[in-house]
């Protein structure tokens, strides 16, 4: 398991922005990450999960309930809203270079 994943909203994005070329993205199955989740990702060895919800209402309500996620001892959790719908290849990027200084 990579230590740094990007997760986004749906499967069906994750499998577009791999066709663009893109690695270590998974799918949250909608907008919420759990504090279960955040643990089951550090116990296999994710230390930094960064989160792209889409640039809707629904994006706004995860990244407001990301900010109430309870710290997790071993795992950094960030997370953004694209700039408008669902993130595109070019957003993960420059999400990726800003979040992990890449």
């Amino acid at each position: 398991m990579p230590e740094t994943i990007i997760a986004i909203e749906g499967k069906l994005n994750v499998l577009e922005l791999e066709s663009a070329g893109l690695k270590d993205i998974c799918a949250l199955g909608g907008n919420h990450v759990s504090d279960e989740l955040a643990v089951a990702l550090r116990d296999v060895g994710v230390k930094h999960l960064h989160v792209v919800f889409d640039g809707d209402a629904g994006g706004d309500e995860g990244i407001d309930a990301l900010l109430r996620l309870p710290h997790v001892d071993g795992i950094m959790v960030t997370g953004c809203v694209a700039p408008k719908g669902n993130p595109t290849a070019k957003d993960i990027l420059v999400e990726r270079a800003a979040a992990f200084g890449a």
